[in-house]
């Protein structure tokens, strides 16, 4: 009976018995690591396929079939973290294996803003630091917000200091 699950791998070594460069981030359980900067082309999650899962010839143990190596890599051209790996079952006992990568961008025009709360917002001005109003302690808000803007108590309290 063939073997025909996949499987997690550590990272492969080259000739030089060094670990590749993609699969830098790779631990010894196959994934990624929480914090991990990930860039385009590294590996984030080192499957293994068997190469007989479709073939019903191999006759051997399942231990000894052979596995050929299908790697999940970054494909985002922009850097990322790995934010969150997820290991739940399916309803049929298969392992499911979620990886939420997360980037950090500068906010541009239009950009949708949201808040725990589900008060959603649109940036419709970036200003440059000199010319934001400030109190006569020199402090600048963080962030501005249109007085005609409608809010219910939890965002007021989120956006109030403590």
């Amino acid at each position: 009976m063939p073997s025909s699950y996949d499987r997690l791998a550590d990272a492969p070594l080259d000739e030089n018995g060094q670990i590749q460069k993609k699969y830098d981030i790779i631990q010894l359980d196959g994934l990624a690591g929480v914090g991990e900067r990930v860039d385009p082309g590294d590996v984030y999650v080192n499957k293994q396929t068997p190469s007989n899962a479709n073939d019903n010839s191999f006759s051997g143990p399942a231990a000894s079939a052979p596995y050929k190596n299908t790697p999940m890599t970054y494909k985002s051209p922009v850097a990322g973290h790995i934010d969150k790996v997820m290991f739940s079952d399916t309803d049929n006992d298969q392992t499911l294996i979620k990886v939420l990568v997360r980037q950090t961008r500068r906010p541009e025009l239009g950009d949708k803003f949201s808040s725990r709360h589900g008060q959603k917002g649109v940036c419709g001005l970036i200003v440059n630091q000199e010319d934001m109003p400030f109190n006569d302690q020199g402090i600048v808000p963080g962030k501005r917000r249109v007085p005609e803007a409608a809010l219910d108590v939890t965002h007021v309290l989120c956006q109030t200091p403590l």
